[in-house]
């Protein structure tokens, strides 16, 4: 994040549960800025917020901007038109974001991703010492292998070895169904049906990565 912000223009791009919004927030704090979500935008208080000079402007959810609300595409041109207005976006997906013209014209750097908010290990531990749970060898490769440094998964798989903290196996499922509950609500549900019908013919395939499912706008 503070590489990003290096730029005029910062952008974070990752699924639900990566810790976008905390990770900005650490990120700014203690920098005056204005805060937006995207599903609650005001045309015109943007607008106005941009043309009042060298300030950060956050714009959280750009992939959920609401009917009649600002486009991203709107919002992209109000970012050529306010040179001296540092921004921040953070989205699930680029669609309508000009990344590669921003990057090329050396107005932003690579996007924050996923990769880039998954929690270490020692970050892991850190947070299972903050509920004072001792966390020994097997313990710990449990939450590594539960979570994958998944900042959501990291909390579920925290909360099944509260419950379960001498049977990993049932952690486990627990750690899983609760995964399998979030991600039918917070990634499945919001898709349209042409984007989960090419989410089930990629799980066809057996393995895909971010970077296929973002090619395909999936």
């Amino acid at each position: 994040m503070r590489a990003a912000l290096k730029y005029r223009v910062a952008v974070v791009l990752a699924p639900a549960g990566s810790g976008k919004t905390t990770a900005v927030r650490a990120a700014i704090s203690g920098v005056a800025h204005v805060w937006y979500d995207a599903a609650n935008l005001v045309r015109d208080e943007l607008v106005a917020a941009a043309s009042s000079g060298d300030r950060l402007i956050v714009v959280d959810g750009v992939h959920a901007s609401a009917a009649g609300a600002m486009r991203p595409d709107e919002i992209a041109k109000l970012v050529e038109r306010s040179p001296a207005t540092r921004w921040v976006f953070i989205s699930r997906q680029s669609a309508g974001l000009p990344l590669a013209t921003w990057i090329a014209g050396g107005e932003a750097g690579a996007p924050v991703g996923q990769s880039d908010l998954a929690l270490s290990p020692p970050e892991i531990l850190r947070s299972a010492k903050m509920l004072s749970l001792r966390v020994d060898d097997a313990a710990m490769q449990f939450l590594i292998d539960v979570s994958r440094g998944w900042p959501v998964a990291v909390r579920f798989a925290l909360a099944a070895l509260q419950r379960s903290p001498l049977d990993l196996s049932r952690a486990a499922a627990t750690a899983r169904r609760l995964l399998g509950e979030y991600f039918t609500t917070e990634i499945l549900e919001p898709l349209d049906r042409n984007r989960r019908e090419l989410l089930a013919e990629f799980a066809l395939l057996g393995s895909f990565d971010e970077s296929m499912l973002t090619a395909f706008g999936a």
